[in-house]
């Protein structure tokens, strides 16, 4: 470390902050219908309530407990130092700020050291210096047999994507698996997962695929930062399963959300006069609220996507149906809590994952492919045949970007078009 007094560690701890922004659409006259399947499915809290439900607030705080926890045996092993002393770093240091001697003092640095002196204790002059932009990834002997990695990031929709946030949809990602099993030389295939759910329906085709797929080529998952709801859900048809230590997974349960505008219509002086035939023409109106009828039988139409989604888990997992009630309800779970429920089976890195799809397909000398390609701004903007919310997404800056209005909006969009989800409630930074 660094010996200047400027210098400093500033370690937090792990939280979650969840922004509920019920009162403000209640002084708007927006209303949410939400309704969940699933005791501890939280993702429409925020819209409906002030607060945390108790099986929402239990379940989040065994998580941060589980995943606090995890970190700080990480740490003391990783620096050799007691988990009674890490936790007293993290609990009851006196400064915010861990300046250079008390680094050293913690055993959280080994020396105190300006960089030129290192260089110089170790014989380190340019020539053996390599700048970031020259620095390459590890290369693999030529082999015609592959092994192709695909990122699946963003939330789950059928809507088209913008330069302002990643999605995945069944339309795309079904395509390249497509092109996967028509593919030889392809012996196996890793999914690497970044999701927080998203459209059940999307969901389900994705995982019909994945199930079409392994029967032919092993499918091996490899969770990133979170891999939950529908990101989980399009886990659970993989051949084998990994999760990265800090995964945060499960969340099995399904929530809906409608939106109406009746109060702020009423507020502005607007006035709306339907003309229909059809039970259930204006059912999805925003100008109208739901009527009890229709929300009884809504709750019923997710109870079934429910228990649709646990007979997936069940039948990718070898699980009894029973076991996937206990470790279903929305409930949320760290890596090493997944391992112990059966959601996974290994913790480990995607270079984990990639070796145990060649071992599966039983290949030694392998090449990866990855997919999809990344494209450049024109090939996006082709793509979308000029579409200009698309271009102005890219270039318009987003403001209040600490009230996570733009997050709410996009989600709005997303439930506008379907309002049956299943998502995690919060986003991971």
């Amino acid at each position: 470390m660094n010996p200047s007094a400027s210098a400093g560690i500033y370690l937090t701890g792990i939280g979650a902050e969840v922004i509920f922004y019920k009162d403000l659409f209640d002084k708007l006259g927006i209303g949410f219908t939400v309704l969940h399947a699933g005791k501890s499915k939280g993702a429409g809290e925020p819209y409906s309530r002030r607060e945390f439900s108790q099986p929402v607030k239990d379940n989040l705080e065994l998580l941060i407990s589980n995943l606090y926890d995890n970190m700080i045996e990480y740490l003391s092993s990783a620096r050799n130092i007691s988990s009674e002393n890490t936790r007293y770093i993290y609990e009851f240091r006196p400064d915010m700020f861990i300046n250079q001697e008390k680094a050293l003092e913690y055993g959280l640095v080994d020396d105190l050291i300006f960089r030129e002196d290192l260089y110089r204790k170790y014989n380190i002059d340019k020539q053996h210096l390599v700048p970031l932009d020259k620095y390459t990834t590890p290369t693999f002997k030529f082999s015609q047999d592959r092994i192709a990695i695909v990122y699946a990031q963003g939330f789950i929709t059928s809507n088209k994507s913008n330069f302002s946030q990643t999605i995945i949809r069944s339309k795309d990602l079904n395509k390249i698996f497509t092109n996967i099993e028509n593919d030889d030389t392809i012996k196996g295939v890793v999914l690497r997962i970044n999701s927080p759910g998203g459209s059940a329906l999307e969901s389900e085709i994705i995982a019909t695929k994945i199930e079409m797929l392994s029967e032919k080529k092993p499918v091996v998952i490899s969770m990133g930062n979170i891999a939950a709801s529908g990101g989980y859900y399009i886990a659970t048809e993989g051949s084998y399963i990994f999760a990265d230590p800090g995964t945060i997974t499960g969340s099995i349960g399904v929530v809906a959300m409608l939106a109406n505008i009746k109060e702020l219509s009423d507020k502005i002086g607007l006035n709306n006069e339907r003309i229909g035939r059809g039970k259930y023409n204006y059912a999805f109106s925003p100008w109208e609220k739901p009527e009890d009828e229709f929300i009884n039988d809504f709750r019923i139409s997710i109870g079934k996507i429910y228990d649709e989604f646990k007979q997936r888990v069940a039948h990718g997992r070898d699980l009894k149906l029973s076991t996937v009630d206990e470790i279903a309800e929305g409930q949320v779970w760290s890596s090493e809590s997944a391992l112990e429920n059966g959601l996974v089976d290994e913790l480990g890195t995607i270079e984990s994952a990639y070796q145990k799809a060649a071992e599966l397909a039983g290949v030694e000398d392998f090449t990866l492919k990855i997919y999809p390609k990344q494209k450049s701004f024109i090939e996006e903007i082709l793509k979308e045949k000029f579409d200009l919310d698309v271009i102005a997404n890219f270039f318009i800056d987003k403001k209040m970007s600490n009230l996570k209005l733009q997050q709410t909006y996009d989600l709005y969009e997303n439930i506008k078009k379907e309002p049956v989800q299943s998502i995690i409630l919060f986003d991971l930074e």
